[in-house]
């Protein structure tokens, strides 16, 4: 068959002794128990040969088996020989005839008789989650004298813990390890009171923590907050440094020059000046020179001239472009992320 429906209506019989016995061994264990609730098979010596048991419950790995309130069972152990030592084991039994029926009971199993310290009867089991087809639980050892009974001794093992118990221990354990204030990491959103208890809040989202530090300022405080995940640098941030400036040229501007005083030799007639070749050598006449009717003679003079170029004193000046966005910088270290839980009761 496939997977199936155990605990659940089908509409026919269809739950049997290994599907309780399956479950019994997941929640408790494999092994036998006395269950915690319940009379836990107190027992009453009525006398040396009468061994009488008291309500209770058990699992044989996994089968369960009880005494009913109320009710009880006896057993009848026999004499041991006079002067001779014996263990009896009182024990609940189960077993499988060949028919497939299962039957559970109570029984004594015999030790040797011995003159000096006796010892328990060997015990054979099966496992039962193999298809097994017996199994013993001892509960109680009678040490026997002759006729006389010298101790009664309880040897079970009773379950100490139910499942709400084991799941109570839990809880406190982790709630003493973790008391008010303190945080709880999980990559679950599980919040953790629904698991263990106590009252807790979400801690520390989007950031990282920092143990406290009473040196530094920005760390001297229990949950002080800071920092940022994105930062634009200001020029107090940057560090010192400088910009080349770009070979170019200047073109000319406006220039002013003054000649120095000099002199020119000139010919004169009179208080003319001469100023054409013709006024000195008449092509066709007379070689000579021609001057006005007062100038009686010829003469040199001096003068200063000067030259005006336009020029440009104006300082020149350069710039380089600018560069850059002014957007922040990622700030973030390598990080991984997860749920933070803090504990407030």
């Amino acid at each position: 068959m496939g997977f199936e429906i155990v605990t659940g209506y089908t509409g026919e019989a269809h739950v049997y002794s290994s599907d309780v016995r399956a479950l019994n061994r997941n929640l408790v264990g494999n092994g036998n128990y006395v269950l915690k609730h319940g009379g836990q098979f107190e027992y009453e010596l009525v006398d040396a040969n009468t061994f009488r048991l008291y309500e209770g419950d058990l699992l044989i790995q996994g089968v369960h088996g009880r005494i009913r309130t109320g009710e009880y069972v006896e057993v009848h152990p026999t004499n041991a020989t006079q002067g001779k030592y014996r263990n009896i084991l009182v024990c609940v039994y189960y077993a499988m005839d060949t028919t497939s029926v299962e039957h559970m009971g109570v029984d004594c199993i015999y030790g040797e008789e011995t003159s000096a310290t006796p010892q328990d009867p060997t015990l054979s089991s099966d496992d039962l989650s193999r298809n097994g087809r017996h199994a013993y639980f001892p509960l109680y050892r009678i040490r026997q004298y002759g006729s006389n009974v010298e101790s009664v001794e309880k040897i079970f093992k009773s379950q100490e813990y139910t499942m709400d118990d084991v799941s109570n221990l839990v809880s406190k354990v982790f709630l003493t390890a973790h008391p008010v204030g303190s945080i709880f990491i999980s990559t679950s959103p599980t919040d953790p009171g629904y698991l263990y208890g106590g009252t807790w809040v979400r801690w520390g989202n989007g950031r990282v923590p920092v143990g406290v530090d009473t040196s530094v300022a920005d760390f001297n405080e229990v949950e002080k907050t800071g920092g940022a995940s994105s930062v634009a640098l200001g020029i107090n941030q940057l560090p010192a440094h400088s910009h080349g400036l770009n070979n170019h040229t200047h073109g000319k501007g406006s220039l002013a020059v003054t000649v120095a005083s000099h002199s020119h030799s000139g010919l004169y007639h009179g208080n003319s000046e001469i100023t054409y070749y013709g006024d000195l050598i008449k092509e066709g006449g007379l070689a000579g020179l021609r001057g006005t009717s007062s100038g009686t003679r010829v003469k040199t003079g001096n003068t200063q001239p000067s030259a005006s170029v336009s020029g440009n004193t104006a300082a020149a000046s350069g710039s380089t472009a600018n560069a850059g966005s002014g957007q922040g910088h990622n700030n973030l270290q390598p990080y991984i992320t997860c749920y933070m839980w803090k504990r407030t009761a």
